[in-house]
C-alpha cells in the first residue's frame, strides 16, 4: 500500500502533487519567506511531511490537466530546466533542451512504468482514491478563484502568482499528445470532475 503524504497547516492537510502549484502553497502554508528558493521550500516542507490521516484535518489538493502538467514538466525540468541537474536529466536520462516531440518519444520509449521521477508519475498515485469524496480538489486551471471560493485565501493569504497553464495552448498540436494522455486517463477523469465542480 502506498503511503499518502500530506502537510499539516493551521486548519488543513495539503496533499502536494508535483507541478500542481505545490511550491506556492507550501510556501504559504508553512509561512516561508518569499525569497526562499524552490529547493529550500521543498527542503523545509519535507521535514514537515506526515502520513495522510483521513480522520484528521480537512484535506485539499490541486489537480491539473494531465497534458498541461506533462508539458509543464518538460518545459521546466528538461527544455529550460531551472537547474542543470534536474532528476529527469541526471537520474532518468532525458536530453536537456530537447523539443517536446523528442521528449514524448523518449517517454514512450522508456515507458511510464520505468520512470520514477515524481513530476511524471500520475496524479492519482498521490491521492487516497477511496477518500476522494472527502477532499477538496482544486483545478489548477482555475486555482486562484477556487482558492478564494474555499476561503483558503482568508486563512493562508493570496497565492503569490497566477497558477495557470500559461503558454501550453500552442503545443496542443503535438502528434504524440493522445498517446501520452492515454497513460494518464485516471488523472484526466479526476481533473474533469474537479473542473465540473468549479
Amino acid at each position: 500500500m502506498q503511503i499518502i503524504n500530506a502537510h499539516q497547516f493551521v486548519l488543513h492537510q495539503f496533499i502536494d502533487i508535483p507541478k500542481n502549484a505545490c511550491t506556492s502553497i507550501l510556501r504559504l502554508g508553512h509561512k516561508m519567506p518569499h525569497w526562499y528558493s524552490v529547493e529550500k521550500v521543498h527542503e523545509v516542507a519535507r521535514a514537515e511531511r506526515k502520513a495522510w490521516d483521513h480522520n484528521g484535518l480537512h484535506t485539499f489538493a490541486v489537480v491539473r490537466d494531465p497534458w498541461a502538467r506533462f508539458v509543464s514538466t518538460w518545459h521546466n525540468k528538461v527544455y529550460k530546466p531551472h537547474r542543470p541537474d534536474t532528476g529527469l536529466i541526471k537520474v532518468e536520462g532525458a536530453n536537456p533542451g530537447c523539443s517536446l516531440d523528442s521528449f514524448c518519444e523518449w517517454f514512450l520509449w522508456r515507458g511510464l512504468d520505468t520512470i520514477k521521477d515524481m513530476h511524471l508519475r500520475p496524479q492519482v498515485e498521490f491521492l487516497p482514491i477511496a477518500y476522494l469524496h472527502t477532499i477538496d480538489l482544486l483545478p489548477h486551471e482555475d486555482l486562484n478563484s477556487c482558492w478564494e471560493h474555499f476561503q483558503y485565501e482568508e486563512i493562508y493569504g493570496a497565492l503569490p502568482h497566477d497558477n495557470s497553464s500559461g503558454a501550453v495552448n500552442h503545443l496542443t498540436e503535438c502528434p504524440y499528445r493522445q498517446k501520452i494522455e492515454s497513460f494518464y486517463s485516471q488523472d484526466n477523469e479526476i481533473w474533469l470532475e474537479a473542473m465540473n465542480h468549479v
